[in-house]
């Protein structure tokens, strides 16, 4: 019987069917996977008797969810309605799941994408176009301070970080942690230490109170306009169990399902070793990763943190790049500026650095090779070092002269063995 082919439209959280017959309706929302399946949030409506069922979560292809979808129904309408309601659900999970499905895709010419090096950064080289990218730490090293500055940066054009972003984007903050008024506060401080103030009106920014794929549906319309969101935090995003493999694809499915580039902020391992915390898919499905690291001595109104580029999937990673964190209250200002400083402003912090990052913050004139190893640590092997000289040297990147050899960098051979 046709009276029970549904009327199917496209909304922009889901779809609405529509049985003129029954003079029924019903909405699907806030559709997405988990490891039970497609799930979505169906509403029922009839034209005489109102709302039937509202608000249902219902996994699509579990049939003991739809018989007891089905079964309530019959409860509240009774004998008013003789309705073929198991067909009538039927059509709403497999139209649903169908359509979903086969939806926006779309056959692309590779030619068309082959942008030059510089484009394929919103900020080099925090943040890559259309990619998600992570800024990752630990508590109260600053990172959703960073990651707010990287996003003001890439709406207003302007320098904030050290680095000059190449394109502008609206930004939009998505916080599970904090609120609007601690994030007002820090983008005020930001924005007064650089002058912008009277150049910014809207800074979109959402408090978030569910997990990241519940809430794709509502936040798509929401953030319309907006090619740049910042996601604070990874694990309060999830809404789910941040070890699992399961909670971290939910996530990244939301997130492409935004069409922007993200920055995705995270914490570090519980143990403090290095990496994110959680399952080790968070950095997998990620395109580019930093992990911040601060120092900071009590009374002082300036930190210095460096930020450790950990993933890169364009190329070689980027060198650690150094900053001295300014708190000028009586300028209501906070500044980012870089320094080569911090790299080595504490064990800790140059302890993260790589062998040759290492050399390069101590190799300040012509050294020994014995020299060498004694300034950087013995942390690092006497052998690692002699390897990474050798085969930097190589490259014409440093030279040994003299006879005992002393390493530098710059210099002329003469008598080198």
């Amino acid at each position: 019987m046709n009276e029970y082919n549904p009327q199917i439209t496209d909304t922009v959280t889901g779809y609405n069917f529509e049985w003129p017959d029954l003079n029924l309706k019903a909405t699907v929302s806030h559709i997405h996977s988990s490891w039970r399946g497609l799930s979505a949030e169906i509403d029922l409506y009839h034209e005489d008797l109102g709302m039937l069922r509202g608000a249902v979560e219902l996994t699509l292809g579990s049939q003991s969810g739809s018989r007891d979808l089905v079964s309530s129904i019959k409860r509240r309408v009774k004998d008013s309605l003789d309705y073929d309601w198991d067909r009538i659900v039927e059509a709403i999970c497999v139209s649903t799941k169908r359509r979903y499905r086969t939806t926006n895709v779309e056959k692309l010419n590779l030619l068309h994408y082959m942008v030059d090096r510089q484009d394929r950064y919103c900020l080099y080289p925090y943040v890559m176009h259309g990619s998600i990218n992570v800024l990752y730490g630990q508590p109260g090293s600053l990172k959703s301070y960073f990651a707010l500055s990287l996003g003001i940066s890439i709406q207003t054009g302007h320098d904030i970080v050290g680095f000059s972003p190449t394109c502008k984007h609206q930004m939009c903050y998505i916080d599970w942690e904090d609120g609007p008024d601690e994030h007002g506060v820090r983008a005020r401080r930001i924005l007064t230490g650089k002058n912008l103030a009277v150049e910014v009106d809207d800074l979109a920014y959402i408090r978030a109170h569910q997990g990241l794929p519940i809430l794709i549906d509502d936040l798509q319309p929401a953030i319309a306009g907006c090619d740049l969101v910042c996601i604070d935090s990874a694990v309060l995003a999830g809404g789910g169990d941040p070890n699992s493999d399961d909670t971290v694809r939910a996530v990244a499915n939301a997130l492409r399902q935004l069409n922007a580039t993200v920055i995705l902020i995270g914490h570090d391992t519980k143990d403090g070793n290095r990496g994110m915390r959680g399952s080790k898919m968070w950095t997998a499905m990620c395109r580019n990763a930093f992990e911040v690291r601060v120092h900071s001595d009590p009374g002082q109104s300036e930190l210095f943190a460096v930020m450790y580029h950990r993933k890169s999937n364009r190329g070689a990673k980027h060198k650690s790049v150094g900053y001295q964190i300014v708190f000028d209250d009586d300028a209501d200002s906070t500044f980012f500026n870089r320094s080569d400083e911090a790299l080595t402003v504490s064990p800790t912090l140059s302890a993260e650095l790589s062998v040759k990052e290492r050399i390069d913050s101590v190799l300040t004139e012509a050294m020994s090779t014995k020299d060498l190893i004694d300034a950087i640590g013995s942390d690092v092997s006497a052998k690692t070092v002699s390897n990474t000289l050798t085969r930097y040297a190589k490259k014409g990147v440093y030279t040994k002269v003299g006879y005992p050899p002393l390493w530098g960098k710059g210099l002329s051979y003469s008598n080198g063995r």
